[in-house]
């Protein structure tokens, strides 16, 4: 008995050495396996991480390129929003950063066109005219001149320059429209331009020439020098600008340039218009001429002088006179018997006749001519081409008295 149990004792310890060299040999095997895993995963990693390093700088690029995106939308969100509510300013304000964010988008830019105009707008329906104009001269230098800013300002410039004109602000309505003309110029301000010239003339004539009351003229020979030392260079525009003729019925006055009269010069006719046609009692005043400005004062029918007729002529061609005509006229042309009278120191009166604008003399006169009136003041003796032409109102008489 004793032997078999050495005997399994033996055979105990023989397999448990076994075991521990087995595991002695499995723990050596894994320690030469050891370097190999690390060197694996040194490699698995030096792979993955450029991966994710590009994978990271994608997703970083992408959300980059979408923030200006989405900034612009939320501004143009914000513009459209204050412009919905008619807050112009702080509509400018955000489609002026979404621009900033996007510089070439058109919708941006169209709708800070609209913003600026609305601005304007605002200002014009409270007569804050030169407020407007102030805005849309920022949008101006903002955005370039786009159409529908450049025709806005013109607009509003108009209703400025109106305003003063209105008022009787014509030097203020002046500066405005020169102004007008310098940043958008065009027919319209031009035209503009024109009417200001027109009321110019129009309230000197009614305030320092015109009788209000009775539309008569009623200024005196110094009145009228005054009047175009004044006003002369604006009717001969006038007038020029309208290729030699601009009538104005409403305001009761026209400008006539002379092509066809030998005298030249320019008339300007106060008076009443009936379907376009000079009519009634009107003051006829020949200027821009050799001898000074004459005015024919009288009645007018079918757009010519027609009935009594009186001229005076600020300057004579008598030193120290002063010439005044008074007579009859059928269409532009004396007619009948006809005084004239020359006034100086003292006064010479002669009664010439005429028919339809010629003179007819009383007899040759002995030296040169012939004697075309006698009176207790002398003899009037006119030459031989004197008595060959028509005598009336300039544009429609040879000669001018």
């Amino acid at each position: 008995m004793e032997s078999e149990d050495c005997a399994k004792t033996v055979e105990k310890q023989t397999q448990s050495e076994e075991q521990e060299k087995k595991q002695q040999k499995g723990q050596e095997e894994e320690k030469q396996k050891e370097p190999g895993k690390k060197k694996k995963t040194r490699i698995l990693l030096w792979v993955l991480v450029p991966i994710l390093l590009a994978a990271a700088v994608a997703a970083g690029m992408t959300i980059y390129e979408r923030m200006p995106q989405q900034r612009y939308a939320r501004q143009m969100e914000i513009g459209q929003k204050y412009l919905n509510e008619n807050q112009y300013e702080e509509a400018v304000a955000a489609f002026t950063d979404a621009l900033e964010i996007l510089p070439d988008d058109e919708m941006a830019s169209e709708q800070l066109e609209t913003a600026y105009i609305g601005w304007s707008d605002s200002y014009v329906q409270k007569s804050r005219y030169q407020d407007a104009v102030g805005v849309l001269q920022r949008a101006i230098d903002a955005q370039g001149k786009r159409d529908g800013l450049t025709e806005a300002l013109t607009e509003d410039y108009l209703s400025y320059a109106d305003s003063l004109i209105q008022a009787g602000n014509y030097d203020g309505a002046e500066a405005v429209l020169k102004e007008a003309a310098e940043l958008v110029p065009g027919d319209a301000i031009t035209q503009k331009q024109e009417e200001l010239l027109i009321a110019k003339v129009s309230a000197t004539i009614r305030d320092a020439i015109q009788d209000s009351d009775e539309n008569d003229f009623t200024g005196s020979d110094e009145a009228i020098t005054a009047f175009l030392d004044e006003n002369q260079d604006i009717l001969i525009e006038i007038c020029d600008r309208n290729d030699g003729r601009y009538v104005s019925p409403d305001a009761g006055f026209g400008i006539y340039r002379m092509d066809d009269f030998s005298y030249g010069g320019y008339c300007l006719y106060l008076g009443s218009y009936s379907d376009g046609s000079r009519d009634g009692s009107a003051t006829w005043i020949w200027f821009d001429n050799e001898y000074g400005p004459i005015a024919y004062y009288g009645t007018w029918s079918s757009d010519a002088p027609n009935g009594p007729m009186t001229v005076s002529a600020t300057y004579s061609i008598y030193e120290g006179h002063t010439r005044t005509i008074s007579g009859n006229m059928t269409d532009g042309l004396w007619n009948g018997a006809v005084t004239w009278a020359f006034i100086g120191d003292t006064t010479d009166s002669y009664d010439v006749s005429f028919s339809d604008g010629l003179i007819n003399p009383i007899k040759p006169d002995t030296d040169s001519g012939y004697i075309v009136s006698e009176s207790s003041s002398g003899t009037l003796v006119f030459g031989d081409e004197e008595c060959a032409q028509t005598w009336g109102a300039p544009g429609f008489a040879q000669m001018p008295w």
